[in-house]
């Protein structure tokens, strides 16, 4: 099996399940956000294109978690220092996305499993 499918076997693994599985994400559950939260023109931003753009409906595993890590462990084996770079990436990526509250800790969790299990596989 080639390294290409690392990538396609992530997103069945993320994606597949969602007509099975939903949940909200954690942003469309709350009354009102967080008082750490920064309303600035960029979350501003953000928060327009995931009202528009957005499927709202959560991912279990992460496919952002998913994704992030399986670029990092494939790029690692070629550059290991640029692995470790995106690593570092990946790991910003899933806390973002849980900080953020677009995912629970759970789906981040189980979205760098499924990115090990199918590396490893591959």
């Amino acid at each position: 099996m080639s390294k290409p499918l690392l990538e396609m076997r992530k997103v069945t693994a993320c994606y597949g399940v969602l007509p099975w599985v939903q949940t909200r994400p954690p942003m469309l559950l709350e009354t009102r956000p967080p008082a750490s939260t920064d309303d600035g023109p960029l979350r501003r931003f953000n928060q327009a294109i995931a009202a528009r753009g957005s499927i709202h409906a959560n991912t279990i595993p992460s496919g952002h978690a998913a994704g992030a890590l399986a670029c990092a462990l494939v790029i690692g084996d070629a550059l290991p220092v640029a692995g470790a770079a995106f690593l570092a990436l990946a790991v910003s990526i899933a806390a973002a996305s849980v900080l953020g509250r677009y995912h629970y800790l759970a789906d981040a969790i189980l979205g760098f499993a499924v990115a090990i299990i199918v590396w490893m596989i591959v």
